[in-house]
C-alpha cells in the first residue's frame, strides 16, 4: 500500500551480518536493552496496535481502563524509546465516550494527523468508533462529533478490529455485527468521509455486511486495500478460514474465489482463524492466524489474486508450524522488502505465554538466519506476555506492541533487528517535483518528471485534511516533464497539502496560500 515514508527495495543481506545484530535479536538502541514497558497510573492497559511516523516516532493505541470503564488510549514514543512529551499529556492521550470504548486498530493520514478504530458501548449496543487526533495528540475538533464518531448498524451490536486509509483519505473500518441474542455474526464494513461521515457511495448508506450463510459465525480480524482500491479481508467463518474480497464501491467482487468468497479448512485441524492479512506486490494475498489440531500453531495460507491456494508456498498453500507443543497463535503478519514473510504473536512456553516472532521464506520454509530456526521468543514479564502487533521501520527494524503482567496489564514495546539493513535504493517512478509559488495567491503549478508510464495522483488536501482537489495524470512518455496547474482563488489564506504519487511512491509538501 502507498505510504508517506518512501517503500525499502533493495537491502543488505546475511553476508554483511558481522556489521549487524543477529536478525532477531532485541535491539539495545532501543531503551538500552530492546524493550520498553509503561504502566499508566495503576490502569489496565491494553495496547493492540502500532504504527510509525515519518519521523521515526512510535504510535500505540488500545485502551486503558480505570475503575469505571475502558476508554481509548494513545501512546507516543520518540525513536530510541523514550517517551515524547509533545503528545497529550506526557505522551499520553485518553479519550473518554459516554461509555466504556475500547480501540483496536490506529492509522496516520497524509497529513500526519492519527485516527483510531474501536468500537464503544451506546447505553444499548456496541457501535463502531473512530477518533482523530491532530499530530500534537489533540482531537481533531473537524472530524465528527467533536473529533469522535460513532455509527450503529440497526438492530445490531458492531464490533470494529481494523482501519485503513485510502489514497483519496476515505476511511475504511473493518470488524462484525452480531444480534443481540448473540446467534449470528457477519463481516462488517463502514467507509467513511475525510470529515468522518458515513460515505453514501460505498454499500448501503457507507455500511456493507458479508456471511457465508444463514445462522453461522463471521468474523473480519484484518483488511488490506489492493493498489487498484479493491477491499480485501480476512477472518473466519465458522471456524473455517475466511477471505472476502470488495470492489471499491462496497460490492463482492465476483473474480475472487466463489462470487468473492473463500473458506479453507486447514488440513488436520479441527479449526481455524485468520487475524491478519497481507498483500504482496504480485497480487497475492497471505492469510495467518492459528489452527488447531491437538493444541493450536502458527498457520498461514496463500492464495493467488484469484483467491485459489497457491501450491508453490508451503504444503498445497498452507504452512503450519508448531512454535512450543501447546499454545501458538499469529496476531499480525508483514511482508519484508526482501519478501520474506515475517509473522508475530504469542507463545505459551514453559508455562507462560511469550511474545513470538517467526520469517519464513518465498516459499515458506523457516528462514534460519533469523532467530533459533526461524523463530524469535521474548520473555518480558515472567507472568504474561501478550503481542498483538507489529510494523516495520523505514530502515528495516520490527516493532511490536502488547500487553503483559498480572491484571491489571501494562503495555510492552519490543524493538527487533531483521537484518534487512536501511534503504539503498528508493523506488522513486516520480523525479524532479517542482511546486510553486509556495507560498501563492492565485495559483500552484506542479511539475514533476515521470519515470515510467504510471498512472500519477495529484492531491490537495485542506489543514483540517479534508480532499479539496484531486488530479490523474498518465504520462504518454516515460522522462518528459509534466506540468499541471491547481487554481487557489476559491481558498482561504492559510496552510495547504500537495501530495503526489503512484500507487507505490508519494510524497507529501505543505503549501500556504497568502
Amino acid at each position: 500500500m502507498t505510504k508517506l515514508t518512501l517503500i525499502l527495495i533493495l537491502v543488505l543481506f546475511a553476508e554483511f551480518s558481522t556489521l549487524h545484530a543477529q536478525n532477531g535479536s532485541l535491539d539495545s538502541s532501543f531503551d538500552s536493552d530492546g524493550i520498553v514497558t509503561m504502566d499508566i497510573n495503576n490502569s489496565n492497559d491494553v495496547m493492540k496496535s502500532i504504527i510509525t511516523q515519518p519521523d521515526g516516532k512510535i504510535i500505540v493505541a488500545g485502551y486503558s481502563s480505570n475503575s469505571v470503564m475502558d476508554n481509548f488510549c494513545l501512546v507516543r514514543f520518540n525513536a530510541n524509546g523514550s517517551i515524547d512529551p509533545s503528545f497529550g499529556i506526557n505522551g499520553i492521550v485518553i479519550t473518554n465516550y459516554s461509555y466504556t470504548s475500547v480501540a483496536s486498530d490506529v492509522a496516520l493520514q497524509v497529513d500526519g494527523k492519527i485516527v483510531v478504530a474501536g468500537h464503544t458501548w451506546s447505553g444499548t449496543e456496541n457501535q463502531f468508533a473512530l477518533a482523530r487526533y491532530n499530530g500534537n495528540g489533540t482531537l481533531d475538533t473537524s472530524f465528527g462529533n467533536l473529533g469522535i464518531v460513532s455509527s450503529s448498524f440497526i438492530n445490531k451490536n458492531a464490533i470494529a478490529r481494523r482501519i485503513k486509509i485510502q489514497n483519496d483519505g476515505k476511511i475504511v473500518v473493518a470488524g462484525h455485527i452480531y444480534t443481540l441474542n448473540n446467534d449470528f455474526d457477519e463481516f462488517a464494513i463502514a467507509r467513511y468521509t475525510t470529515d468522518g461521515a458515513l460515505d453514501p457511495t460505498f454499500g448501503n448508506a457507507g455500511q456493507v455486511t458479508t456471511n457465508f450463510g444463514s445462522v453461522t459465525k463471521n468474523w473480519i480480524n484484518a483488511i488490506e486495500l489492493q493498489d487498484d482500491g479493491k477491499i480485501v479481508a480476512g477472518g473466519f467463518s465458522d471456524y473455517l478460514f475466511a477471505i472476502v474480497r470488495y470492489n471499491s464501491n462496497g460490492t463482492l467482487d465476483f473474480s475472487f474465489g466463489d462470487s468473492g468468497l473463500v473458506t479453507t479448512a486447514i488440513p488436520n485441524a479441527t479449526l481455524g482463524l485468520i487475524n491478519a492479512v497481507a498483500i504482496h506486490s504480485d497480487g497475492s494475498i497471505f492469510g495467518g492466524g492459528f489452527s488447531v489440531d491437538t493444541f493450536s500453531n502458527f498457520t498461514v495460507a496463500k492464495y493467488n489474486s484469484l483467491g485459489k491456494l497457491d501450491n508453490t508456498f508451503g504444503i498445497n498453500g498452507i504452512i503450519v508450524s508448531q512454535i512450543s507443543t501447546q499454545q501458538d497463535g499469529i496476531k499480525d503478519i508483514l511482508i519484508q522488502a526482501d519478501n520474506k514473510l515475517l509473522v508475530a504473536g504469542s507463545t505459551f512456553e514453559n508455562s507462560v505465554f511469550q511474545f513470538a516472532l517467526a520469517r519464513f521464506d518465498n516459499i515458506g520454509n523457516p528462514d534460519s538466519t533469523f532467530g533459533t530456526n526461524g523463530v524469535v521468543k521474548t520473555l518480558i514479564n515472567p507472568d504474561f506476555n501478550l503481542l498483538e502487533s507489529i510494523t516495520l521501520q523505514s530502515d528495516g527494524k520490527i516493532l511490536a506492541t502488547g500487553f503483559i503482567g498480572n491484571y491489571p496489564y501494562d503495555i510492552a514495546v519490543a524493538r527487533y533487528s531483521s537484518g534487512v539493513s536501511s534503504v539503498i535504493e528508493q523506488t522513486v517512478s516520480i523525479e524532479n517535483i517542482s511546486i510553486y509559488p509556495n507560498p501563492t495567491i492565485d495559483k500552484l503549478v506542479i511539475s514533476f518528471i515521470p519515470k515510467n508510464k504510471e498512472n500519477v495522483f495529484i492531491k490537495m488536501f485542506d489543514s483540517q485534511g479534508q480532499l479539496i482537489q484531486e488530479k490523474f495524470k498518465l504520462p504518454i512518455v516515460s522522462g518528459l516533464k509534466v506540468e499541471e496547474t491547481f487554481s487557489m482563488d476559491d481558498y482561504s489564506k492559510g496552510i495547504y497539502f500537495i501530495c503526489i504519487g503512484t500507487a507505490k511512491f508519494s510524497e507529501v509538501f505543505k503549501i500556504v496560500k497568502k
